[in-house]
This record gives C-alpha cells, sequence and structure tokens, in this order.
C-alpha cells in the first residue's frame, strides 16, 4: 500500500504520524510530504522557496517524522514541495497513484476556514482516493 502524509510539523500532522505508525501495515510504503507557498515567482510564475531557515526548518521537521516511521516499520520517503499545498498534495497523490491520503486537522473555526480553506477538507472532497483525517 503507498501512502502519502501531508505533514506541516503541527500537533495534528504529528498525531496523523503517530497514528499511521500503529496502523500501517509494515509493507506500506509512506511518502512524507511538506507543501511550502514560496515567497516568490519564477519565470513561469510557479512558486520558488525563499527563505532559506523555513526550508532548513521544514527538512528537520521531515527527518524527526522520517525517523518515527521506520521506527514502526515504514519504507519511508520524504518530499518537500512548493506551491499551494492544497493542489500540490493532490499532484503528488496523482503521480504517486497513492492507495490513501493521511492528514491531520487543525480545527481551525469558521472565519479562518473561510478565508484560508481547509487543506483536509479540501483533500475529502477532491482527492480519489480514500482519506484520513486525525484530528
Amino acid at each position: 500500500m503507498k501512502i502519502i502524509l501531508a505533514y506541516d510539523g503541527s500537533e495534528s500532522s504529528q498525531r496523523a504520524l503517530h497514528t499511521l505508525g500503529r496502523l500501517a501495515a509494515a509493507s506500506s510504503e509512506l511518502v512524507i510530504v511538506s507543501v511550502l507557498m514560496g515567497t516568490a515567482l519564477n519565470a513561469e510564475g510557479e512558486p520558488i522557496i525563499t527563505d532559506p531557515v523555513e526550508t532548513q526548518q521544514m527538512a528537520e521537521a521531515l527527518e524527526r517524522a522520517r525517523v518515527v516511521a521506520e521506527s514502526a516499520g515504514l519504507s519511508v520517503r520524504t518530499e518537500i514541495l512548493v506551491g499551494d499545498p492544497k493542489q500540490k498534495i493532490l499532484e503528488k497523490v496523482a503521480k504517486e497513484n497513492a492507495d490513501l491520503i493521511v492528514t491531520g486537522c487543525r480545527g481551525h473555526g469558521l472565519a479562518k476556514r473561510l478565508v484560508f480553506g481547509s487543506i483536509s477538507n479540501i483533500l475529502l472532497h477532491e482527492a480519489e482516493c480514500p482519506v484520513m483525517v486525525v484530528k
């Protein structure tokens, strides 16, 4: 089974990682992805990373997540993507032909969800594979 874990280092994504570690079969392949928005656009209009501190912090968070997942017996890859989180996660799921998406749920209030949207909600409605949201 190929699983995509949408991971941002938050408490809810850490809970999702630990829940996944308890539930997934050891033969599962896990791809842990984090998406950075990017602070500038390249010549093609695609977001690019310009903050090396943010990139380093996310790389360190992904490394910690990789260690946790491997200790649960999972085969793990990590990747930092740049752009709109909802779009990039869905693209990665399609590219990897994933069987399952796992994500945390931060539980933002209605106002924040209306302004920023809910990544977990978008994934639930737009993904072409099952989605597990861990609260």
